[in-house]
């Protein structure tokens, strides 16, 4: 099974792209986008479901890891989901709306 890697990251409108590095060793790319980290991951995700269809063998074979890159100077919320991505493999919950109580108590 290959694995790949895929980078969230936090654009310059405030939104997220979920995108694979170019020597992903992959026939095809894929890109997705939304407000949050989970969303951009599941649009990435639809997009690669579309190429189901013209590469079935390669995508069957394929993981993919999703990795939030964070390049601004962290606050409450940005540590709050590093410490909560550090505690788990599942990237929903790095969506800054379900950090409120805990961003609180710092």
């Amino acid at each position: 099974m290959k694995k790949i890697r895929v980078f969230i990251e936090k654009t310059t409108d405030g939104m997220y792209s979920a995108y694979m590095p170019d020597d992903n060793k992959l026939q095809f790319g894929a890109i997705g986008e939304g407000p949050t980290p989970n969303v951009a991951r599941e649009d990435f995700l639809a997009v690669v479901d579309a190429f189901r269809v013209e590469f079935p063998e390669e995508i069957a074979d394929v993981e993919f890891d999703f990795a939030l890159d964070i390049q601004e100077k962290p606050n409450k919320v940005t540590l709050a989901a590093m410490k909560e991505a550090e505690e788990s493999t599942n990237l929903e919950i790095l969506d800054t709306h379900n950090f409120r109580n805990f961003v609180d108590s710092l």
